[in-house]
């Protein structure tokens, strides 16, 4: 795991630097919200929870991060 790290760091350090392109880091990024946040199947579970989440943070409990 530590090599497909390594390699990743220098893609974005030597190749994604010159070719003007979006770093790996922000390219997972991406097609995680695009795949998984947008599926229909998840994203109006997804947004009740979070929007859940937030209601009892500011009603003062306690949210595991």
């Amino acid at each position: 795991m530590m090599m497909v790290r390594d390699i990743l760091m220098y893609m974005d350090r030597t190749y994604v630097a010159q070719n003007k392109k979006v770093a790996v880091y922000d390219l997972g990024l991406i097609i995680f919200r695009d795949t998984v946040a947008r599926h229909e199947q998840v994203k109006d579970r997804l947004r009740h929870i979070l929007l859940e989440n937030i209601a009892n943070e500011r009603s003062g409990q306690l949210i595991e991060r």
